[in-house]
């Protein structure tokens, strides 16, 4: 599996994450990412440490106030605080990670923020400021896994504007536990039963985390495909925009419960009602019922 990766402000970060799964308490443990310069000048950046944290959505955020209990921030020494790259040019950071001996449970976080020197430092208020190699880990003491689905709801439940408007889906995962959580799992998108799926897509596709003690909520969306398409000489139809009716979104997601994985399964239903597909059957039917009447004359 490729490694992710994160861009902006002319700066690339290979991995954007690093797991080290497990952390034993008094061991040293070694990290790197690659930063590259995508621009065409030469840029000085300032290489900062931040505890991490989760807004409402469960977007990442860098903060001063995280709960100490999942700090790793202190545990981290870096290799340098700052670095000058020419246009195209690659660096490798390297940092230390040294556990104390007396590490408390639950999952470790930290984020290593690349700024240009130019940008002015927000502290806590998110990762916009630059970008950032989050790292995270956690005790094999006492660790508690344990998260439930809030909910699996559809955002526009009758959707007269298909196939140019996508229909929305979000899910809300909330982590009861004192290490991260990292659901997987499909949503199927089917009509009248499960074996008629018409599309699919991954739950967590960028294997995204949700903090301890924190909620995150995921957002997918249902894009019809071009009606008809010319790809390597070859055309093709697809009906997805000629989808009318009522349809049901499948979710079936793995996580964990009191330490154990599970898999949960919930469905919502929704209509498509494309206006124009309406008014076409509508303008056919009063076409049909003009012809009767003008036979029955």
């Amino acid at each position: 599996m490729p490694e992710l990766t994160t861009s902006g402000y002319g700066l690339t970060v290979v991995p954007a994450i690093k797991d080290f799964n497990i952390f034993k308490p008094g061991e040293t443990y070694n990290g790197s990412f690659t930063i590259k310069n995508e621009t065409s000048k030469q840029i000085s950046i300032d290489l900062e440490l931040y505890d991490i944290d989760q807004d409402a959505k469960g977007l990442p955020i860098i903060s001063e106030n995280s709960p100490k209990t999942f700090s790793m921030k202190e545990w981290i020494s870096l290799c340098c605080n700052e670095a000058t790259l020419k246009p195209g040019e690659k660096k490798e950071i390297k940092y230390s990670i040294n556990v104390p001996a007396s590490e408390t449970p639950g999952g470790k976080y930290a984020v290593i923020i690349a700024k240009l020197k130019t940008e002015k430092s927000k502290k806590g208020v998110g990762l916009s400021e630059g970008i950032g190699h989050i790292i995270i880990g956690a005790s094999p003491k006492k660790a508690i896994r344990n998260s439930k689905i809030d909910y699996f709801k559809v955002l526009n439940k009758i959707n007269f504007k298909w196939p140019s408007n996508p229909t929305r889906f979000e899910l809300k995962v909330d982590n009861l536990g004192n290490i991260h959580e990292r659901i997987s799992g499909t949503v199927f998108i089917y009509k009248n039963k499960p074996t008629n799926t018409v599309a699919t897509f991954s739950a967590n596709q960028a294997k995204q985390i949700v903090l301890p003690e924190k909620s995150r909520v995921f957002n997918y969306q249902w894009k019809a495909k071009k009606l008809i398409d010319f790809d390597n000489n070859k055309l093709s139809v697809n009906l997805d925009a000629l989808s009318i009716g009522k349809y049901n979104a499948l979710l079936r997601v793995k996580h964990y419960e009191n330490n154990k994985m599970v898999t949960e399964e919930q469905i919502v239903s929704f209509w498509l009602l494309p206006w124009w597909i309406i008014f076409i059957i509508l303008a056919l039917l009063a076409i049909i019922v003009k012809i009767i009447n003008g036979l029955r004359k």
